[in-house]
């Protein structure tokens, strides 16, 4: 089992709240552009882009979409130029190997993707037999809405991710820094994802600094404890 358990937190919409994350440990930043990227955020979008992998060693951007519509997906990619991008839809198989092969012709190739299956009931565990080994990454969330603050029960997550096979998993849904050590501890993901679980109950998305900081610091706390078995 590796020590290193990746954290990403998703929902950041400025740059001092991502500078923040980066600097606590976090490894990916979650940039919500759910149907496009607005323009009021994009110059904000592309700073952190270009900005947290050479501050903050390799502290990774992900652009967040719900879009299904794979030019749009990549007219997103083109504005923003990003390392990773979540489809956090229902995407098919097929429609993730169209993906593929039109980032590839438009010069795209590099760009790692990260496929979301709402694990909400058994029916929701062939969905992982398909997509898994298309994308780079799979992320097990409560919703393909996400943000819910949902938890998925742990036997879901458990056989998800022995379905999942050799594609590094990421698990969602419901976390907060009171709870990630034992997500950590029983299911041994390779990162975990938070984004309502880190900010002001009475704010809803507004991150709050003392929650995104003991999130990251419980993070490392297992890390360390993992590293020492």
């Amino acid at each position: 089992m590796s020590s290193r358990v990746r954290c990403k937190i998703c929902g950041i919409k400025d740059f001092p709240t991502a500078q923040l994350a980066a600097q606590i440990g976090a490894d990916f930043i979650g940039l919500h552009a759910i149907w496009q990227v607005k323009p009021e955020e994009l110059p904000t979008f592309r700073r952190i882009v270009r900005e947290m992998p050479k501050r903050y060693g390799g502290t990774q951007a992900v652009i967040v979409t719900r879009q299904t519509n794979i030019h749009t997906v990549i007219e997103m990619i083109k504005q923003v130029n990003p390392p990773y991008v979540q489809l956090h839809a229902s995407w098919s198989r097929s429609s993730i190997i169209v993906l593929r092969n039109e980032l590839s012709k438009e010069g795209y190739s590099g760009v790692r993707l990260i496929g979301v299956v709402a694990l909400e009931n058994e029916d929701s565990l062939q969905l992982v037999k398909q997509i898994s080994g298309a994308v780079d990454l799979l992320l097990l969330d409560s919703s393909v809405r996400g943000g819910t603050g949902r938890t998925v029960a742990f036997t879901l997550l458990q056989e998800a991710m022995i379905l999942a096979a050799s594609t590094p998993v990421l698990i969602a849904g419901g976390l907060t820094p009171e709870n990630v050590v034992s997500c950590i501890r029983v299911l041994h993901p390779f990162g975990v994802d938070v984004q309502t679980g880190v900010e002001y109950p009475d704010q809803p998305g507004v991150k709050d600094p003392k929650r995104v900081a003991a999130f990251l610091e419980a993070v490392k706390r297992v890390r360390a404890n993992i590293a020492n078995l």
